[in-house]
Formats: structure tokens, C-alpha cells, sequence
């Protein structure tokens, strides 16, 4: 009987699935873009293995822009929830919350949320030049 409920949810539910408390949409192979993501990185760690010295610095400078890029990822993550849990805390537990230093922290938090949009958004670029560009290099 579970092994039919698994097989139906799935099937009813094959975009999403939950990892780590995150629902995580899960693209299908008619996604383009993520299949140019993954050939890129594909071609970036051929490139690190193959290259010797070079690839060694290729390689430390993607981990650092993909590092800065997952760190802001988090924050932003975190920032989002925490600005939901203000709005469910101020709203449906306790309605006496509302005051002024409660609509500026929810003012401070919604602005955070936005610079780190903005400068996640900056560093996604960034990450995605380097790869096409990397990729493009003739060092040999």
C-alpha cells in the first residue's frame, strides 16, 4: 500500500520536492537553462582536471565566486524568513506587537532583503561570465 502512495505522490507531484525544510523545484530535461548550467559547470571541472597549474587557479577562483554565491543565497534565505516570521508574529499571534520599532525593524528587514537581491543577483552574473568566459579561454 505505501509503495502505491509514494508512486501516485510522485506522480501527482513530479516539480518539487522537499530538502532540508526548502521546497526545491525540480526541472524537468525540457528545462534549457539548466542544462546549459550543468554542461557549463561540466566543462569548467574538465577544465580544472585537465589544465594542471592553471586549472588549480581556475579552480580557486570558482570555488571563491561560487562560495560568495551560496553564502548569499543562505543570507537571503534567512533574511526572508525572518522578515515572515515578523509578519506572522505581528499579524496572526499578537496584535500588540505592532508599534514603531517593530514596523522598523520590519522597514530595516525588507531593505536588507533587498541589497542582498540585488547582490545576489550581481554575484549570479558574475559566476556565469566567468564560466562562459573560462570556457572560451584557449591556454594551450
Amino acid at each position: 500500500m505505501r509503495c502505491c502512495f509514494w508512486n501516485n505522490l510522485r506522480s501527482s507531484y513530479p516539480s518539487s520536492e522537499f530538502v532540508f525544510g526548502f521546497v526545491l523545484l525540480q526541472y524537468t530535461k525540457k528545462n534549457k537553462r539548466w542544462r546549459r548550467y550543468f554542461r557549463k559547470e561540466f566543462k569548467i571541472d574538465k577544465r580544472i582536471i585537465e589544465e594542471g597549474e592553471i586549472g588549480a587557479k581556475i579552480k580557486d577562483i570558482y570555488s571563491y565566486r561560487l562560495g560568495q554565491l551560496h553564502a548569499r543565497r543562505g543570507l537571503l534565505a534567512s533574511l526572508i524568513l525572518s522578515f515572515i516570521t515578523i509578519i506572522v508574529m505581528v499579524l496572526y499571534i499578537d496584535t500588540s506587537y505592532i508599534n514603531d520599532k517593530t514596523l522598523i525593524l520590519s522597514a530595516i528587514n525588507g531593505l536588507l532583503i533587498m541589497i542582498m537581491l540585488i547582490n545576489y543577483h550581481y554575484f549570479d552574473r558574475n559566476l556565469d561570465y566567468f564560466m562562459t568566459r573560462i570556457n572560451d579561454l584557449k591556454i594551450r
